[in-house]
């Protein structure tokens, strides 16, 4: 909650995790062979082994079909898949996206109470509303 003048506030929200992820992107090209990418070391020092990357890829400008053909702690593997009929050009440029989680936040955590205090403490604002593991706010009621 954002007080813009006195007696007068402003609703601020931003998306919340219960999770702490890092995310690495990058586009890269496959040119007729398996393409390895490896994070940054820098990036390597505050990931966790313990939760496994997850990994999107997309091509760009051409049809192809590519896929994640191995995922280790610090890198991944895409390989493209040859589909009978389908004319396809010998490179394909790609974008990937990195989803992995920081080092020592492995275990999901609490939705904040700063986001429960901010409503307890306006209730001209809405009301907190939980369905299922999500927080919803009803702006009016």
């Amino acid at each position: 909650m954002l007080e813009t003048a006195p007696d007068e506030h402003q609703l601020v929200a931003s998306v919340q995790s219960p999770t702490e992820d890092l995310m690495f992107n990058g586009t890269a090209e496959w040119a007729g062979a398996s393409v390895r990418i490896a994070l940054p070391q820098a990036a390597r020092e505050v990931i966790s082994p313990d939760v496994p990357m997850r990994v999107l890829v997309t091509a760009i400008a051409s049809p192809a079909l590519l896929y994640i053909d191995s995922i280790e702690e610090n890198h991944f593997t895409v390989e493209r898949m040859q589909v009978p009929g389908l004319e396809t050009s010998d490179s394909v440029t790609f974008h990937w996206l990195a989803i992995t989680r920081v080092k020592g936040a492995e275990q999901r955590r609490q939705v904040s109470e700063a986001f429960e205090n901010a409503i307890a403490r306006y209730p001209k604002i809405g009301s907190l509303k939980r369905v299922g593991s999500v927080t919803e706010t009803v702006i009016g009621e």
